[in-house]
């Protein structure tokens, strides 16, 4: 038995006995039950461990039993994390194997409707392993992890999704009431300090600003007001700025322009106005038009008066992974950073869940593991230095950049706007080699036969 407590014999017992009615008057069955307890044991302490790391407020659920309400085998092992106590019961995030052979960190259904699946079939296309909200691991490489292995590797691919739980709530309906605003001094407090935490602990020093190296979002933080102030934009200068997000004097203020909100199941998300505020070389842009420019929906928040007629948008699901809560920020300011585009008049293309604007290309180093008869190396991402490099000069100079990802999850390098001339569409490529040419210059005529807003725009291979 390997040390993450699973063994190859346990799948070929779920692939043996799956579908099989129980009959307790077969030893071999009986054994092989018991061993699969064992696989369930297993996978509950790998659950409870994802929990601990991930969901301080979440719970797990485990039925022990190798057999569905049928009495007959199941395919699989499985165990449920909720996270938190009252998160829709129909959803939740579930770690197990399968007959097929396959370690697998998904969020899924439960005791669902056949609406409710439908729903979700659309969002991840009927097929767990190239679902946008699942991770799998080949049994081989799965069998080779101790326990805590398998659980870091977990822990990362569940911030990876490129959807969190209560996205996929409200789009299943389980989620469906108005968020209400935190009102209590010290709940805001700590929710905006942790927020500022999770957005500055992996970011690097680079100049004046912060980078998240991941998203090559620049930032600033500022707590010298006693209260958590920052700034974040696409700017590697740090000169230009696409949103302020402040923590408020007063929690719950309408005059504010962030706030800390709860849904109905007590789930916590930072929100903001759409209200984005003017400088030297850019207008203030008001709630409607931000959602006009940005084609973002504005989020449902009980309010009456005045009050009623502020618009909130979401920011970051604050019970998500601190990945997934980087990443969402890092989309919000890049929404930012495009609204303030000149010419912005008409929303920008959306699609389903989980198409969203692109973030810039990743510059700094990566790791390549390990293997055999090669230590650990770091490789420089080249691409993303170059974006870095021109994206520098470009604001130096005043012009508008942005990057740009459509629908059906096309990424676009960088959209350059020039002064009573056509855009550049530019790709970028980090090699010499034919098939980079063949790629960059492919890409770049598929966009433009795609999209009809870049039809106009000039080509640029880089």
């Amino acid at each position: 038995m390997a040390a993450s407590g699973f063994a190859s014999e346990h799948f070929e017992l779920l692939q043996t006995w799956k579908g099989t009615e129980r009959n307790k008057a077969d030893p071999a069955q009986n054994e092989g039950y018991e061993k699969l307890v064992e696989a369930y044991d297993a996978t509950a302490a790998w659950a409870r461990a994802v929990r601990a790391i991930l969901f301080p407020r979440g719970i797990v659920k485990k039925l022990s039993k190798p057999t569905n309400q049928a009495h007959r085998f199941k395919p699989y092992t499985w165990v449920r994390i909720y996270p938190r106590p009252e998160a829709p019961e129909e959803l939740a995030y579930t770690v197990g194997i399968d007959a097929s052979g396959w370690f697998c960190v998904k969020i899924d259904t439960v005791f669902q409707s056949e609406t409710i699946r439908a729903r979700y079939d659309r969002i991840t296309g009927g097929n767990y392993l190239a679902s946008p909200v699942a991770a799998n691991l080949s049994q081989r490489d799965g069998l080779r992890l101790t326990r805590e292995e398998l659980v870091s590797w977990s822990v990362e691919e569940i911030g990876r999704f490129e959807i969190g739980y209560d996205t996929v709530a409200r789009e299943l309906g389980l989620l469906d009431g108005p968020m209400r605003p935190v009102t209590d001094t010290q709940v805001c407090r700590d929710h905006f300090a942790r927020w500022a935490n999770v957005m500055t602990e992996t970011a690097v020093q680079r100049g004046a600003v912060l980078a998240l190296t991941d998203h090559l979002v620049f930032m600033r933080r500022s707590d010298s007001s006693g209260k958590v102030e920052m700034k974040f934009g696409q700017d590697p200068r740090g000169v230009k700025w696409a949103v302020e997000i402040n923590e408020p004097t007063k929690p719950g203020d309408y005059n504010a322009l962030s706030a800390i909100a709860e849904d109905e199941t007590g789930g916590r998300y930072l929100l903001r106005q759409g209200r984005l505020h003017g400088g030297p070389n850019a207008a203030t842009i008001q709630e409607s038009e931000f959602a006009a420019r940005t084609g973002l929906s504005h989020i449902e928040v009980e309010a009456t008066g005045n009050a009623a007629a502020r618009r909130w948008f979401l920011v970051a699901n604050l019970d998500d992974p601190p990945e997934a809560v980087i990443r969402d920020t890092a989309r919000f300011v890049d929404f930012c950073w495009s609204a303030r585009m000149p010419g912005r008049a008409t929303p920008m293309p959306q699609s389903s869940v989980g198409e969203t604007l692109a973030r810039p290309e990743t510059g700094g180093f990566y790791t390549v593991g390990p293997k055999t008869a090669s230590e650990a190396r770091q490789i420089k991402r080249l691409q993303g230095e170059v974006w870095i490099a021109l994206a520098e000069k470009l604001s130096a100079q005043n012009i508008p950049y942005e990057k740009r990802r459509q629908q059906g999850g096309y990424e676009i390098d960088m959209k350059i706007d020039r002064r009573d001339q056509d855009a550049l569409l530019l790709e970028i490529k980090s090699g010499s080699g034919a098939a980079d040419l063949h790629t960059g210059i492919g890409q770049l005529h598929l966009y433009r036969q795609l999209f009809s807003n870049f039809k106009g725009h000039v080509r640029f291979y880089c």
